[in-house]
């Protein structure tokens, strides 16, 4: 009897009845009608459409040109009328189905027959499973999965022989395209720069039991060995930028404002982890422009570039400048995303609060590399950091790293004891006062555990676990380490300005929140970084009273609903009314309370709003303070800051926009706005 092995990935996907376009075995979603075809199994659920033509079946394994010795992949292998016809010519099956149920008809089917010993079914997601060797690849693919599943075999290795794969038409063509076809798309490029893709038949709808909506393609896929010495992250990223507008010239996609911004953040960052001089006399649009005139594709279409087109222009220049695009993107990008999160953190308290003169930061753990106090000092010449490090060879590295890029000003580093506090250096100096903490924790509690997790290898061979076992294991994991640096911060309290730590584990955010909780620190914020596959979350804190935008520190997504904080930016809407009405009501609101002063920014672009900075010195809106008839005061330093800003919106809607800006009474902030909201609205 073959073995049905439940891997760690067992979960069964649930997607809505609305949702439903899963395809287990061709074809996407079916009508409503045609889902009361198929009543053995659950089709409204999954999506599932059987293949029932044998003629097909049969074809599709002929193609696959399968030998004796083969050991065969099947995903989505469904009711079996593939996988039977593949046992009789394969040494065996591996089959990755998600549906315990159709994972039972097949053991039926071949339970007594010859070929029960070669078939082991694996029931899981293909896409988080772990693949065993193979030589031939056959996929009924579910169509929701189909660039996921062609990338997660072109990154397998060793390399396999050949994948037959069917594919819903659209996506199929797209793949087979060449350069000047309608379909030669960013997708074309990738797969075709690894792998030689052929077309090989058509399957029409009604080879599905119930019939699809759409036409099926199946394609042969046979991986170029050795792979081209390029990395995809870099010609990734060149594409992404070539493809968004395939028609227009290159010149025209590279001169865009947004593309040229991002791309000069990620070149100096590049250059600044390649130990790179960067020439800052010369603009960098300039220099954009320079290397697509040397390699010939200033007024060239990438509709009609091919993949040696592709590969000249990702090295052209000298220095080949467009080589640090996509690197920073896939392997610094996670580590500038944080950085740059932080930047715009320190900028906002540096607006709030006109005492911060200077900006110190401490990495904890900071590594061999010293990354993020090189990406932070680069970027801001201003800025000081220590990194900090328990591990000496580590230390050693980041100093030669750092005088490398000549930052020796900038960074110190720090020798941390293995009984000493996370926050030492902030502990040694009363004195010193600092602006942020970052930190990327060791994520797991044992050794084995990071050996074992998911997050070391399910990005394989794309992303490898290469962290010292300082750098990945500590008692309680992630969650033990940065407990422990909440606790410290409590007795630190404002010497610090903001306390915050990277998470690698999404379930790490609850317990966190509630130990801030349990702390009574109610001014905190979660953020969350994702590149490609990768998700991470970070979370912050302060022992201060300034309060930060939302998008800053909350997640809209219903995961986190319940560990997210209240939030800082409130709205109201009014109708029948005009934007100029509502700015002179908040005024006349404002004028109308004696603790109360404001100022209003000078407006620098007419298209923003006017933004109205209100502080209160005490609460003279409430019931409570009009009774006790004392004489207020709007001299003195405030409990509440709040800005206001006056919008419009396209159907005759007025909003008026309140964000708290610092204070550490809730209560307090949305009283005021309850107020200053409900006299606006009555007049």
């Amino acid at each position: 009897m073959p073995k049905a092995v439940a891997n760690r990935f067992n979960k069964v996907h649930e997607p809505s009845v609305s949702k439903a376009s899963t395809k287990k075995t061709g074809g996407s979603s079916s009508a409503p009608g045609d889902r009361a075809q198929n009543p053995l199994f659950n089709t409204e659920r999954f999506g599932q459409h059987i293949l029932k033509n044998p003629q097909v079946a049969q074809a599709i394994v002929e193609k696959a040109n399968l030998r004796p010795t083969d050991k065969v992949l099947e995903v989505g292998p469904g009711t079996g009328n593939l996988t039977v016809r593949i046992l009789e010519k394969a040494k065996s099956v591996t089959a990755i189905e998600m549906d315990p149920r159709m994972a039972a008809e097949l053991t039926k089917r071949v339970q007594g027959t010859p070929e029960h010993r070669k078939l082991e079914i694996v029931i899981g997601d293909f896409v988080k499973a772990d693949l065993p060797y193979f030589d031939v690849c056959i996929s009924n693919t579910p169509y929701q999965i189909s660039s996921p599943l062609v990338f997660r075999l072109l990154s397998h290795r060793p390399l396999f022989r050949v994948a037959i794969l069917m594919f819903q038409r659209e996506f199929a063509l797209r793949l087979v395209a060449r350069p000047g076809d309608g379909n030669w798309s960013r997708l074309s490029a990738n797969v075709q720069l690894y792998a030689k893709v052929d077309h090989i038949m058509k399957v029409s709808k009604n080879s599905f039991r119930p019939p699809p909506q759409v036409e099926s393609s199946v394609v042969r896929i046979v991986p170029i060995d050795p792979p081209p010495p390029v990395k995809f992250e870099e010609f990734d990223g060149l594409n992404r930028i070539l493809f968004s507008r395939p028609n227009k010239s290159c010149h025209a996609s590279f001169g865009h404002k947004g593309v040229l911004e991002m791309m000069e953040t990620n070149w100096k960052t590049w250059c600044s982890a390649k130990n790179e001089m960067i020439d800052d006399s010369v603009d960098f649009k300039t220099k954009v422009n320079d290397i697509l005139t040397e390699t010939g594709f200033y007024e060239t279409r990438p509709a009609k570039m091919d993949i040696d087109d592709l590969l000249k222009f990702l090295t052209g220049g000298s220095p080949p400048m467009l080589a640090g695009l996509a690197t920073v993107t896939s392997v610094y990008r996670p580590r500038l995303d944080y950085v740059l999160w932080i930047q715009e953190i320190v900028d906002r308290t540096l607006e709030r609060d006109p005492e911060v003169q200077s900006v110190r930061g401490i990495d904890i753990g900071t590594g061999a590399s010293a990354i993020y106090p090189l990406l932070a000092c680069k970027l801001r010449k201003d800025w000081k950091m220590i990194g900090t490090d328990i591990d000496k060879k580590s230390l050693l590295s980041a100093e030669a790293n750092i005088a490398s890029n000549g930052l020796q000003e900038q960074i110190t580093l720090w020798t941390s004891k293995p009984n000493e506090k996370i926050l030492a250096p902030i502990f040694v100096d009363p004195n010193q006062k600092f602006t942020f903490t970052m930190c990327n924790p060791p994520f797991y509690s044992t050794y084995s555990e990071a050996v074992n997790s998911p997050v070391v290898k399910e990005f394989d061979p794309f992303a490898v676990c290469t962290g010292a076992e300082v750098e990945m294991v500590t008692d309680g994991g992630e969650v033990g380490f940065v407990r422990r640096m909440i606790v410290e911060s409590r007795e630190l309290g404002e010497r610090c300005r903001w306390y915050t730590s990277l998470l690698g584990k999404s379930s790490s955010v609850s317990s966190l929140v509630e130990t801030l909780k349990e702390q009574s620190i109610n001014n905190y914020g979660v953020t969350e970084f994702v590149q490609s596959h990768t998700k991470r979350w970070v979370i912050l804190w302060s022992l201060g009273d300034i309060r930060l935008p939302d998008p800053l520190c909350r997640i809209s997504r219903s995961q986190f609903a319940g560990h997210m904080p209240l939030p800082n930016s409130l709205v109201q809407s009014f109708s029948k009314t005009t934007a100029d009405a509502v700015y002179t009501s908040t005024l006349a609101v404002l004028d109308s309370l004696p603790a109360v002063r404001w100022t209003q920014a000078a407006q620098v672009d007419a298209n923003q709003p006017i933004t109205i900075t209100a502080s209160a010195t005490a609460n003279c809106w409430s019931r409570a303070a009009r009774r006790r008839a004392v004489t207020f005061s709007n001299e003195g330093p405030p409990v509440l800051t709040c800005q206001f800003a006056v919008t419009s919106e396209a159907d005759s809607k007025t909003n008026l926009h309140c964000q708290w800006v610092r204070g550490r009474e809730r209560d307090l902030f949305e009283s005021f706005w309850s107020h200053v909201s409900r006299k606006v609205a009555d007049k």
